[in-house]
């Protein structure tokens, strides 16, 4: 199933906040780490959306790095932010992956919710990295941006990063974002939808974008090297109210997590070792993906202050927010 966006339209996440009210469903796929005594140990559920992003996360559960600080980590996988926030505010999740620009659309409407700390890092504005692009079919006579106006767009999600991004770049080509008509489409039926006509352009980051091009199509922009270049697209959250009343045990996160970026910082080749564990992926594509990211632990908090500018100039949101309602700082920091 499908929805349509008209863009030009004010997007006001009214689905993330249908999403985040109601109860969010998904068990364990099997990525724990566990060990120590039960009282030593802080038993937390993550949840997460399949990406490539979630290569340093599954590669510090297998060094047991969550283990040795303290954290008995399960892990549950969702379809889309939406419903891992919806899992963060009624207490089934502990922390749980979102994009920056979901979260700031749930926290305008009133969900408590703070990113804590990166997924992945920080994007890669390398020249060389193809990981977030828009696509088209191999004999499309779109060239650019500009080319969308009447066009229909797949996206992820409406009101998502990547309809922003498009709507951003049709802006700086001097096109109208309001004549394109945006679809959301899940990531994986991204390709079909392209390859059968029913949307004559695509937005897909890795390992689907890479997918897409294998197939013959080709790409027109990259949109995460040149929009948030060293950007914070997504983040790990947590509630306003976990945050509140177990500090300690969102520092042993942030500090766990922390350690598993370093240490996929230097075993790049490990970290993308991991992803046939939550990708439909053969060990030897998983060799040849681009990580997309520059692993580090420090959030880029100026481009999240970015990304809400271009979503109040594009009706995604009325007006910004301030940073401490959607970043959480711990106070020895």
């Amino acid at each position: 199933m499908t929805s349509t966006f008209r863009s030009g339209t004010c997007l006001t996440a009214l689905a993330v906040v249908t999403v985040a009210t109601t109860a969010a469903c998904g068990g364990s796929d099997g990525g724990d780490a566990s060990g120590g005594g039960a009282d030593e140990m802080t038993e937390m559920t993550l949840g997460y959306v399949p990406y490539t992003g979630d290569a340093p996360l599954f590669l510090g559960i297998e060094q047991g790095i969550y283990e040795e600080h303290g954290i008995d980590l399960t892990t549950t996988p969702a379809q889309a932010p939406a419903a891992v926030i919806a899992s963060l505010v009624n207490g089934e999740q502990q922390i749980g992956f979102t994009t920056t620009i979901t979260l700031i659309a749930a926290v305008a409407n009133g969900t408590d919710v703070r990113c804590v700390t990166p997924v992945d890092g920080r994007s890669d504005p390398s020249p060389d990295v193809d990981y977030t692009g828009l696509m088209v079919t191999a004999d499309s006579p779109i060239q650019s941006a500009a080319d969308l106006e009447g066009k229909k767009v797949g996206v992820v999600g409406l009101g998502s990063l990547n309809h922003l991004f498009v709507m951003e770049e049709m802006s700086d080509a001097g096109a109208d974002p309001g004549a394109a008509e945006f679809v959301q489409i899940p990531f994986p039926q991204l390709q079909a939808a392209l390859e059968q006509g029913r949307v004559d352009a695509v937005v897909a980051t890795a390992p689907f974008s890479a997918q897409i091009l294998a197939a013959g199509n080709r790409g027109v922009a990259w949109q995460e090297r040149t929009f948030i270049p060293e950007g914070q697209g997504t983040c790990f959250a947590a509630s306003g109210e976990y945050i509140e009343e177990s500090p300690e045990e969102v520092q042993k996160f942030i500090d766990a997590h922390s350690a598993a970026l370093e240490y996929a910082a230097d075993h790049v080749d490990e970290a993308l070792a991991q992803l046939p564990k939550f990708l439909d992926m053969t060990p030897e594509q998983a060799a040849k993906a681009e990580t997309g990211s520059i692993y580090t632990p420090e959030l880029n908090i100026e481009s999240i202050q970015m990304i809400q500018e271009h979503m109040v100039k594009h009706g995604f949101l009325d007006e910004t927010l301030p940073m401490e309602s959607i970043v959480y700082t711990p106070a020895d920091s």
